[in-house]
């Protein structure tokens, strides 16, 4: 006698178990499935949300970097700015005479047909404290002009006194405002430190 399995379950019961164990499997593979791509989303959202907040950081840092150099430079470009003023103001304070001496010397030389309108006094780098001078001005004649240029050339506190340039002006001259006659020049010397 051959043995069979009897199904007591009638069939149309069966088959809605069936389906519906399949629909619970399929149901819950699918939410599986969904909370993986969830999770995964989420991973990915946090990791962009650290790598991007980490870049504003990044930018932040830069951008301080940036403003942090930019105002070394500007204290640097001052503070080589001052150093030269300081060298300077000590080149010619090292030398036996002073500004105000220098510019006493040269009132001395002037006479009343003779004025100077500009005076750049500028320390050189020897040490003997030699100071390079630039006059500008103007006189009333040439003769008055050659007499300033020789009693400068003759004193020895005056080396290579030397004649720039001698104009005689014709009035009004690149917007400023010069009486006729009068010669305009510019002579440049250095002063000696003793």
């Amino acid at each position: 006698m051959a043995l069979r399995d009897v199904n007591l379950v009638p069939p149309d019961r069966a088959a809605k178990r069936l389906l519906a164990s399949h629909l619970f499997f399929w149901a819950g593979c699918m939410a599986l499935l969904t909370c993986l791509v969830s999770v995964i989303y989420l991973a990915q959202t946090y990791m962009l949300r650290v790598q991007s907040r980490s870049l504003l950081e990044m930018n932040e840092i830069e951008r301080l970097f940036i403003a942090r150099t930019d105002v070394q430079k500007r204290l640097q470009g001052d503070q080589d700015r001052l150093n030269q003023e300081k060298s300077s103001l000590v080149a010619i304070r090292a030398g036996s005479r002073s500004a105000a001496q220098i510019i006493a010397k040269l009132s001395d030389h002037m006479n009343a047909d003779t004025w100077l309108s500009q005076l750049s006094l500028e320390a050189t780098q020897e040490p003997r404290g030699e100071a390079r001078l630039l006059l500008t001005g103007f006189a009333t004649s040439n003769e008055h002009l050659g007499d300033f240029l020789s009693k400068l050339s003759i004193d020895p506190s005056f080396k290579g006194v030397t004649l720039k340039y001698a104009n005689e002006s014709e009035g009004e001259q690149q917007g400023q405002k010069t009486a006729k006659g009068l010669v305009r020049f510019q002579i440049g010397c250095q002063s000696g430190g003793g």
